[in-house]
């Protein structure tokens, strides 16, 4: 996952916004990503790819990807 935000710092993504969560049972984790354009970069990014190859075999369910519709926020993604 560091090689994750290691590319995005070296690429610099205009209008993204990521962040990595541990959940409190202190094995599961939330990716929250936040991008203004119309494609998010990291499915673009090698490290990620990387990432989520055999992520199958990492995991004892597998991934859920959510799309969001934002209500409200204040100051989440600036």
């Amino acid at each position: 996952m560091r090689a994750v935000y290691d590319e995005l710092k070296a690429v610099d993504p205009d209008g993204f916004h990521y962040a990595t969560f541990k959940l409190d049972d202190d094995v599961s984790f939330m990716h929250l990503s936040f991008s203004e354009g119309e494609r998010p970069p990291l499915p673009d990014l090698e490290a990620f790819r990387r990432f989520q190859e055999d992520i199958g075999e990492r995991c004892d369910q597998p991934p859920v990807v959510t799309q969001l519709g934002e209500v409200g926020s204040f100051r989440m993604a600036s």
